[in-house]
């Protein structure tokens, strides 16, 4: 399906769909917009700030639900021009990429779970994507898709599909900050355990001369 782009068969359940669209409503109502539901309460982003260029097309497109994207739902907004982190080794600002459960998930067999990679820029590399699942999935099994450009607009927020399954835990952005701070900790340790270590040789070899 994911090689094909064909889509179709990727669905949410009735009462899922039902709560989806109760809820777009909802956001829209209090927040101008699903996006900005997503980019304020969900992701800690700052509202997006809009340009002549929004105010100039505000009309001539439908409102935008491109973050909750089926894979078939248009954005009259542009992504940020932000620049993508040049490696996901380690913890990534989350105000660029976060990784987060999605709150619709499509229906899928038991034991699998749907996440959602948001991005204030459009991920395309797939062998970015993959490291950094990598990380934050370890020990899981995984599968992601970008909706192909054909099936959907310019979307206000970028995002990637996973689904997973397995028994690792699930890392977010804190996550791997704490094991950074983990690695770095450990290794002033082992350099602090050298340098002792050498101070008696060398106190031995100075007293020699």
């Amino acid at each position: 399906m994911v090689a094909s782009k064909d889509l179709s068969p990727m669905a949410r359940s009735e009462a899922v769909q039902l709560s989806y669209q109760k809820a777009i409503k909802r956001r829209t109502k209090k927040y101008g917009s699903p996006d900005e539901y997503i980019r304020q309460r969900i992701l800690h982003w700052p509202p997006a700030e809009k340009t002549d260029n929004d105010n100039a097309t505000a009309g001539a497109h439908s409102p935008s639900h491109s973050i909750y994207s089926d894979g078939n739902e248009s954005s009259s907004s542009s992504c940020s021009s932000l620049s993508p982190p040049s490696s996901p080794t380690g913890p990534v600002d989350p105000l660029e990429v976060n990784l987060k459960k999605n709150e619709f998930p499509y229906s899928v067999k038991p034991g699998i779970e749907h996440w959602l990679i948001w991005s204030r820029q459009s991920l395309t590399d797939e062998v970015w994507i993959r490291r950094y699942l990598e990380e934050r999935l370890p020990g899981r099994d995984y599968l992601f898709f970008i909706n192909p450009p054909e099936l959907r607009s310019v979307p206000t927020i970028s995002h990637v599909q996973v689904f997973t399954k397995g028994e690792g835990e699930v890392l977010d952005e804190d996550d791997m900050e704490i094991k950074k701070e983990e690695r770095e900790a450990a290794s002033a340790a082992a350099s602090a355990a050298v340098s002792a270590a050498s101070s008696p040789v060398s106190a031995a070899v100075a007293a020699a001369e």
